[in-house]
């Protein structure tokens, strides 16, 4: 399986494919979401222990690091979003030849939601 991966990544480098990054990219980001899930449902789960715990648990996420930590979860969700809109758009008529067309596009519009939610996110963090 490491070898397959390894020789899917080895073509998409050789051959400047837009559609292989936009596929590795696809399961990467769907990897760091799955993974995200963890810390999330361990700060959810403080709730049950109480107002208390969950105040202390919250409080503790206030950091510049977990911010920093929120804008690269911002990121991965806007990729992993709009590269999913890119393949049902190329799936449900789309023709493959404007494949890299639709993936522009949605790096655009990625780009400037991304500018968007990090401006905000840092904007919260100085508490304004």
């Amino acid at each position: 399986m490491l070898q397959t991966a390894l020789s899917i990544l080895r073509e998409a480098a050789l051959n400047n494919r837009a559609g292989m990054w936009a596929w590795i990219l696809q399961r990467l980001t769907g990897l760091a979401l799955a993974l995200y899930l963890i810390p999330h449902l361990v700060v959810l789960s403080s709730a049950r222990q109480g107002a208390a715990a969950f105040d202390r648990m919250t409080a503790g996420i206030q950091t510049p690091i977990w911010h920093v930590f929120d804008i690269g979860l911002l990121a991965v969700f806007l990729i992993h979003g709009f590269n999913g809109l890119r393949i049902v758009a190329v799936d449900t008529g789309a023709r493959s030849r404007r494949q890299k067309s639709w993936l522009v596009a949605m790096a655009v519009i990625g780009g400037i939601l991304m500018i968007m939610g990090t401006v905000g996110l840092i904007r919260q963090m100085m508490g304004k």
